[in-house]
């Protein structure tokens, strides 16, 4: 399967519509408790909220080796600003935007430290990282 995005050719072999779906809902899953009118699906009922250095994130592990970390939006006067740091930076051979590597930067730490305990309990395979803003 794959996509046009912004002129661009999206390949998403190997991930199912299904499971694609069930990220977006992730995505706004990690809302809950905002009091917003965005809609909760509870896809990953299990999921862990945490606030880490003011960057909010889900993780799920499905406890078979599928780990989802999930990025919340905007949030704050401080992330919008991160907001308009549109230009690109590079990131392992990708180009990311600059104000999401700072935020990614933000809890980098706490996410390898995060893996590596899960991994411990149960190999994890796969990581999904999902979000928007």
């Amino acid at each position: 399967m794959s996509g046009n995005y912004g002129g661009k050719m999206i390949n998403v072999n190997g991930i199912s519509k299904k499971l694609l779906v069930d990220l977006a809902k992730a995505a706004t899953d990690v809302y809950q408790g905002s009091g917003g009118s965005i809609p909760i699906y509870r896809v990953y009922p299990s999921t862990v909220y945490k606030e880490v250095n003011g960057v909010k994130l889900g993780l799920f592990n499905d406890k078979k080796g599928k780990l989802v970390i999930i990025f919340r939006g905007t949030n704050g006067s401080s992330e919008w600003i991160s907001n308009f740091k549109f230009f690109f930076d590079s990131f392992y051979g990708a180009k990311v935007e600059h104000g999401f590597l700072e935020g990614f930067n933000n809890v980098k730490d706490f996410i390898e430290d995060y893996i590596l305990e899960e991994n411990n309990k149960t190999m994890i395979h796969t990581v999904h990282v999902v979000g928007h803003s």
